[in-house]
């Protein structure tokens, strides 16, 4: 597409040439009356604007799927004698269908997955250290009282 004026590319489109002027006028594009020249930047940035406007969250790039389906068939005959000389025909028709994920998005998802569990992790990692050095505080310190537990037992008997 080239330049064209607003009146013909409201004809192109299939709209009013007046309600065409507000929404370039709301898309932010100066323009004064019908008779202007509208660029393909301008063409592009009234799209984005009213596909914005209308809840579209999608940009103008395309967008690369996220799988693809691949269906394949194929049919062949096959010939089987029957009793007294009689050949049947048999058809046979096999249909394969294989699914191919992007890796990214597969990727994405295991990564997702393994943050959650994680961070769920974290949490009883954290309480099991506490407890588990709480544990070792009172076994030395259980440890110190029975050491002087018997110093003392053993400063008794000596005297």
């Amino acid at each position: 597409m080239s330049d064209v004026t607003i009146k013909q590319f409201a004809e192109d489109v299939g709209i009013p040439v007046d309600l065409l002027l507000t929404q370039l006028g709301e898309a932010g594009i100066s323009v004064s009356d019908a008779q202007d020249k509208i660029t393909d930047q301008q063409k592009i940035d009234l799209l984005a604007h009213l596909r914005k406007s209308h809840g579209k969250k999608e940009s103008l790039q395309i967008t690369e799927p996220k799988k693809i389906t691949l269906k394949r068939k194929s049919h062949q005959e096959i010939k089987m004698s029957g009793g007294m000389g009689l050949v049947k025909t048999v058809s046979v028709e096999v249909r394969k269908k294989r699914t191919y994920v992007k890796r990214s998005v597969v990727e994405e998802a295991a990564r997702k997955r393994a943050e959650e569990e994680a961070s769920q992790r974290r949490p009883t990692e954290s309480k099991e250290q506490e407890l588990a050095r709480r544990q070792a505080e009172e076994e030395l310190a259980r440890k110190l009282a029975e050491e002087e537990a018997a110093r003392k037992l053993a400063e008794e008997e000596a005297a």
